[in-house]
């Protein structure tokens, strides 16, 4: 069981080996990453490297040992047989060369073969199968001793329990003399020290370990010192003792060869030397090999996949022990120290060689073993360089989590709360004395100590389901994840936690926030303390400690609160517009209206955005989402209404109440009383309207293309103003983006390009903006045929997107095409007064109901069913361009009736150009110099029709749609027309807005009159053209005719069979002989075989 990891920057222990020599995989013909390069050995006779290469053909290739050249192969006569015919080599002392197959089934025999030098034929050594199952043997291979005293070891990856001996009385066949039973710990490398000796062995997932000649257990490496992935083993007796392991068999992982060394025995081990990186190709069989090259003091190593190479060991070996001992016995009773789940870590001042880059303080985690004496001490030794001695060193040791391990550069976990330990390094080292945790050697009274925390000032969304932690330096107190200081959710922005430390304990912490456990967490910023940490001393008796706000600047006094007036009450309020689709920090910010001072329903209170913590790296989330500000009121018991507003930036003009976006009506309370402590106030949504989530995957370019003549002409937009297409709303996108249009060239056609993440085959919502003298406004837009959900996004241009490059093309000069072009209102103030004469257009109404629809009152009951009430009933205009909405009496129906201000004239009088025309009119002032609810001051102006005072121009529904227009205050006076109905012209079929005209007639077969219906055409009288309406209670011919007062026929407008229903048929004042009519008085004829109705109408010049 892994108890304690003791981390001395490790890497200072061991040096970078420098190469002499390497040959990568895929360098040449034979050595691939294939897995078919596995042995290697160092021959002493020739100074020459053996390696064993199966890539193409079976070979054994003799290398240079000062260089790596290739010099010839060995004869491999008489090899063969197994499952490969040569797999892994040694050499003995003499020069006499053994290698062995791979034999990985029951049946098939394992096989030894023997060279006596180089040059030689080779001979069958062992030929037969080992007495134990499973029999898998040649993935571990040892030669030791000479002549008759020679004993060879083998192992394999399948074998669970037992290594294989050969012995030999003749030097040169050999038989089975044993099975030692090791476990898995010799599957992929196998070496003894001697004949008959202890026996090294290794496999990947557990480390390196030495047995006797029984297979008892000696003694095993740190993990930490081998290796967590460690492979392959070579002993090397020599002094002193050394073995070599490789490091890593994953795809990806870094491999490198470690030294290590061995002559105190396994559990004082301590590596002296690796290599740098030379690869990371997957070496998933845990292959590869070692040798020694005394003449130049270097390890020749095999990594396969990786490399074969030749590296120095002068300064490796000149490494000295130094072992520590720490007791946890203590810490185990005080339930600090959980051996199960939590290890120990040494730091310290130690130069890191083997990685310059990492700080003092930090390095590479070493394991250690408990005594087993003393299952409380542990022990471990670490190598440092000869050339230290005399130099003293520091140190502390950290109680971390046991998930913790591999991460070489982390400080977290619970430092001792002590000074630095020192050592001053002997000449060959030393064994320190053994110290306790914290130098604490007996278990003292706890305290109580409870923690409030408020996280008004984390930037980040932070909710109930958060994890807020407090990390520290004394249990049960770590500086990581496994810190026991996880807070509790009080409510609001409080959070609170009890811990128990022992009386005099002195705490060094730091607040830790993770929004939802969503991975965006982070740190607090350092505090003006001398540690930079919160500090506390534990007292004798349980205790509070001061509120902690969550620290966001640095060198900030560890009791920091956003309060400061004393005699009022403080309330710190927050506000995230991350939901808010329209937002435009470069256009817009934040302000408060309320009902209590220091609120205000005229004035904004304004805000400010938070900023990002100036911890860097620390909490990703953009902390400018969120506006806040301190609030100060009187002591007194108080019910506060108030709203968040959206203004224009440098201004205190109001472009959004937060109510308008739907999340809740009315107004937010905040409820004081005299008792009422200096607060937070949760933060909100603006508008509770939280961001909506996206899952689009499919990145995509599009070019907006937009033509702004309209918008010039009724003076929304200009040359020179900031024009941009902002597209994702709704999350169709998984941000709304923003690109800025550029003119082409002298034309009013605009253009930019965006590159967004959406969904192909899905809509992608957008809108245009233009910005005007600083002022951003939104265009005048309403998709007319939107039937989806939320309403809201009928307000926004849509396109299905085609594919992963497209154009939108919004060009189109008409009032109800979906591609028509952008207008925009003008927020200017008025230059001047100006006398603007208001005309509205009522045919569309007349002829709508005329075929046979009802204009529904969306706000009361004045419901339009008869067409020739209409023009009696009058029509009334609403909203700021007259005034407001407000009526005394109601906003519509009696109350704007009664409004005689807002009544529209079709007399000739108040501006109306021709009487009885069906357009009515109304004059009113629009000055620059008019204030309040529904002011006249601006050029662009808003507002409603509504006939006999009803709200029921929409037809049936359109609620909150209204007419936007702008005034041309170039002169005094200015005249705007408008069509009754185009706030929803799908909603009025029979009038073609584009053209201001009937649409084509409709029949309605479906409404049969119980009766013959011939009506009077309208309009009468009439120019260009008009309609005439009948019905026929059953299926029959018809013919409707036009004569003058001379009787003659002047044109037929239908002859034919026609179903039951009401019909409408329009003449447009041409004769049969396609000229005009002129003026005058004519008759239409309705005839049937039994019904015949002659009516009369006037046509005008």
């Amino acid at each position: 069981m892994l108890s304690l990891l003791l981390m001395a920057a490790a890497a200072f222990s061991q040096v970078k080996m420098t190469p002499n020599w390497e040959i990568k995989a895929d360098a040449v013909s034979w050595f691939k990453a294939d897995n078919n390069t596995r042995g290697l050995a160092y021959n002493p006779a020739t100074d020459h490297v053996l390696v064993v290469a199966r890539t193409g053909a079976p070979r054994v290739v003799i290398l240079n040992a000062a260089n790596g050249d290739s010099l010839g192969t060995l004869d491999l006569t008489n090899v063969g047989g197994g499952t490969f015919p040569i797999n892994l080599i040694d050499v003995d002392e003499n020069g006499v060369i053994y290698a062995c197959n791979l034999s990985v089934s029951n049946t098939a025999n394992f096989k030894v073969y023997r060279w006596q030098n180089e040059a030689a034929q080779p001979t069958v050594a062992f030929d037969a199968l080992f007495p134990t199952t499973p029999h898998r043997y040649g993935d571990a291979f040892g030669v030791v001793g000479t002549g008759a005293n020679t004993e060879i070891y083998a192992a394999g990856g399948g074998n669970t329990l037992h290594a294989g001996l050969l012995t030999t009385a003749d030097g040169v066949t050999y038989v089975v003399n044993d099975t030692i039973r090791v476990g898995t710990r010799a599957r992929l490398g196998i070496d003894a020290t001697a004949p008959a000796g202890n026996i090294w062995g290794n496999a990947y997932g557990v480390r390196p370990a030495l047995f006797d000649q029984t297979g008892m257990l000696l003694g095993g490496v740190a993990e930490a010192v081998a290796g967590f992935q460690s492979c392959g083993i070579k002993y090397f007796k020599t002094t002193p003792e050394f073995i070599a392991v490789n490091q890593n068999i994953s795809a990806g992982l870094p491999k490198w060869t470690r030294l290590i060394n061995v002559t105190n025995g396994p559990e004082r081990a301590f590596a002296v030397g690796e290599t740098a990186m030379v690869g990371t190709n997957a070496n998933l069989n845990g292959t590869g090999a070692f040798g020694y090259d005394p003449v130049r003091n270097a390890l020749i190593v095999l990594l396969s996949n990786n490399v074969i190479g030749s590296y120095s060991l002068a300064e490796a070996v000149t490494r000295v022990p130094v072992t520590f001992q720490i007791d946890m016995g203590i810490q185990k009773q005080l339930g600090f120290f959980k051996p199960d789940s939590q290890i120990v870590v040494l730091r310290g001042n130690f130069i890191n060689e083997a990685n310059p880059g990492l700080e003092e303080w930090k390095g590479n985690r070493i394991e250690a073993f408990a005594s087993a004496a003393n299952p409380d001490v542990y022990t471990l030794t670490v190598g440092f360089p000869a050339s230290a001695a005399g130099s003293e060193f520091e140190f502390k040791y950290v109680i971390e989590n046991l998930t913790a391990r591999g991460d070489s550069a982390t400080q977290g976990g619970s430092w001792e709360n002590v000074d630095n330990r020192k050592f001053t390094l002997a000449a060959g080292g030393q064994v320190l004395d053994k110290v306790y945790f914290n130098n604490k050697t007996s278990v003292s009274a706890k305290v109580k100590v409870t923690f409030w925390v408020n996280t008004a000032t984390v930037p980040d969304t932070i909710t109930s389901r958060a994890n807020i932690q407090i990390r520290g330096n004394e249990a049960p107190l770590t500086w990581d994840n496994a810190t026991g200081g996880k807070l509790n959710y009080v409510s609001g922005d409080y959070w609170t936690t009890t811990l128990e430390f022992e009386s005099g304990t002195e705490l060094r912490f730091k607040l830790f926030a993770d929004s939802e456990n969503d991975g965006n967490s982070g740190w607090e910023a350092n505090l003006g303390t001398g540690s930079t940490n919160r500090e506390w001393k534990v007292g004798n008796a349980d205790e509070t400690v001061p509120l902690l706000f969550y620290n966001t600047v640095n060198g900030r006094d560890q009791f920091y609160t956003p309060f400061t007036d004393a005699d009022k009450i403080d309330v710190l309020l927050r506000v995230n517009v991350a939901g808010y689709q329209d937002w435009n920090p470069a256009t817009r910010e934040i302000g408060i209206r309320g009902g209590v001072a220091p609120f205000d329903w005229g004035t904004s209170f304004k805000l400010a955005p938070e900023q990002d913590t100036q911890n860097a790296g620390q909490l990703n989330y953009p902390a400018a989402n969120f506006w806040s500000g301190v609030a100060q009121f009187p002591k007194a018991a108080a019910d506060v209404p108030y709203q968040f507003v959206v203004l224009e930036k440098g201004t205190d003009n109001v472009v959004l109440w937060e109510n308008q976006l739907g999340g809740f009506g009315g107004n937010r309370q905040l409820l004081l009383n005299t008792a009422t402590p200096d607060t937070t106030l949760y933060w909100k949504w603006l508008g509770d309207v939280p961001p909506l989530p996206t899952n689009n995957k499919d990145a995509i370019t599009v070019t907006f293309r937009t033509d702004v003549t309209k918008a010039i002409r009724e003076r929304g937009f200009s040359h020179g103003d900031t024009l941009e297409a902002v597209a994702g709303y709704n999350a169709t996108a998984n941000t709304v983006g923003r690109v800025r249009l550029a003119r082409q060239g002298f034309t009013n056609i605009y253009q930019g390009q965006l590159d967004l993440v959406s969904t192909i085959n899905k809509d992608l919502d957008y809108q245009y903006y233009v910005t005007k003298n600083g002022v951003e406004v939104r265009e005048n837009y309403y998709d007319f045929n939107f039937t989806g959900s939320p309403a809201s996004r009928a307000e926004r241009r849509r396109l299905n997107v085609p594919g992963a490059t497209f154009q939108i093309d919004d060009v189109e000069a008409s009032e109800v095409n979906a591609r028509r072009q952008p207008t925009f209102p003008n927020q200017s103030r008025l230059a001047r007064n100006v006398m603007v004469t208001w005309e509205v257009d009522l045919r569309p109404a007349i002829y709508q109901v005329m075929a046979g629809d009802t204009l529904f009152d969306i706000q009361g009951d004045f419901n339009i069913t008869k067409a020739t009430n209409i023009l009696a009933a009058g029509v009334w205009m609403n909203g700021p361009a007259v005034g407001g909405w407000s009526n005394t009496g109601g906003d519509w129906g009696l109350g704007l009736q009664n409004n005689l201000n807002k009544k529209m004239y079709d007399d000739g009088t108040n501006g109306d150009r021709v009487a009885g025309d069906s357009i009515f009119t109304r004059m009113v002032l629009a000055s620059p110099d008019s204030t309040g609810i529904g002011s006249k001051s601006q050029v662009g102006q808003v507002y409603k029709f509504g006939i006999q005072g009803g709200d029921n121009e929409g037809g049936k529904g359109g609620f909150g749609n209204n007419h936007v227009a702008n005034i041309d205050d170039s002169g005094p006076t200015f005249t705007i027309y408008t069509q009754f109905g185009s706030i929803n012209p799908a909603y009025y079929d029979a009038w073609d807005f584009d053209n201001r005209r009937p649409t084509a007639v409709k029949d309605r077969p479906g409404q049969a009159p119980l009766a013959y219906v011939l009506e009077q055409n309208y309009p009468n009288p009439f120019n260009p053209e008009t309609e005439i309406r009948y019905g026929i209670p059953k299926n029959t011919r018809v013919t409707l005719s036009i004569y003058n007062l001379a009787g003659q026929l002047v044109a037929t407008l239908f002859d034919g069979a026609q179903v039951a229903g009401t019909h409408s048929v329009r003449w447009n004042g041409f004769d049969r002989d396609g000229q005009r009519a002129s003026s005058g008085i004519y008759l239409y004829k309705l005839e049937t075989p039994d019904f015949v109705k002659t009516n009369k109408m006037v046509l005008t010049k």
